[in-house]
């Protein structure tokens, strides 16, 4: 299904910081629209199931249910590396800088994918995090993107 970005800000706009992780049947229905809008949906959802807000009562265990929902019938390329950053922000264990950044310029051939390219850059462990190297990692592929198309912020 070819979507616009009214469609995809509206999807985004009812699942940011308020996804229902505990809501079976809601979680589930939200991630089967998703697949049905597009993979940049799916890369929103799947920031959305890894990164937890403040607060939020959600278990590892509940998470990891939801991600494996979301692998089922979603076939991408990104979808074994982003799988490895959000098992790495679950945990809370983080995954090496350098790991982050290579998962990062995999993500940049594909033009626009901010949600992808956040949930890398954050799956970082906290002492290799505050290295500045994947802020400027991930800024250097926005500009990239900016370049080649001013106007687009979805992939």
């Amino acid at each position: 299904m070819k979507y616009s970005d009214e469609i995809l800000r509206a999807f985004n706009d009812r699942i940011d910081c308020r996804f229902p992780y505990n809501d079976h049947l809601t979680a589930s229905a939200l991630i089967k629209e998703a697949r049905s809008i597009s993979t940049y949906a799916m890369f929103i959802l799947l920031h959305e199931i890894c990164r937890a807000p403040r607060g939020e009562k959600v278990t590892q265990e509940r998470q990891r249910e939801l991600l494996s929902e979301w692998q089922a019938d979603f076939d991408h390329s990104l979808k074994d590396p982003l799988t490895q950053c959000a098992e790495a922000l679950i945990s809370g264990h983080g995954l090496p800088c350098s790991d982050c950044a290579r998962i990062m310029g995999l993500i940049a051939r594909y033009h626009g994918q901010y949600a992808a390219l956040n949930i890398a850059q954050f799956a970082a462990n906290d002492a290799e995090f505050s290295d500045t190297r994947l802020e400027k990692v991930a800024n250097d592929i926005k500009a990239t993107w900016q370049a080649k198309c001013p106007s687009s912020n979805v992939g």
